[in-house]
């Protein structure tokens, strides 16, 4: 593993964590601005593991990544409570649709290199 790769990972567990402590402690604003916050933080964490291309299989193109793209949107619309729904579905939506577009744009230079 490369330097790099370890402070993409890092970057990625420290973002997840942040804004999950964030959120726990009401220390997020209310409303549209704190959907957004936590989406960027989802899309972020995903390029954070794109650009260490940790794991490679989540970014080929392929069945596994659009699997788990699919199953992490899914995921953004399973919250119960109101807490659960503010947080959890930008958050997975964000990292849902970002692996999502990873995987299309990894796809189509696949398909037809430039």
């Amino acid at each position: 593993m490369t330097g790099a790769q370890v402070v993409f990972l890092a970057a990625s567990l420290v973002i997840v964590l942040g804004i999950a402590l964030l959120a726990q402690f009401g220390w997020l604003p209310r409303g549209k601005a704190k959907t957004v916050i936590v989406f960027i933080a989802g899309a972020v964490t995903i390029l954070c593991l794109r650009l260490a291309v940790l794991p490679p299989a989540w970014f080929d193109g392929a069945k596994t990544g659009f699997s788990l793209a699919f199953t992490l949107m899914l995921s953004s619309i399973l919250g119960k409570t109101e807490d659960e729904r503010s947080f959890g579905f930008p958050l997975f939506f964000g990292m849902g649709i970002t692996l999502f577009v990873a995987n299309v744009v990894e796809l189509v230079i696949r398909v037809a290199p430039l």
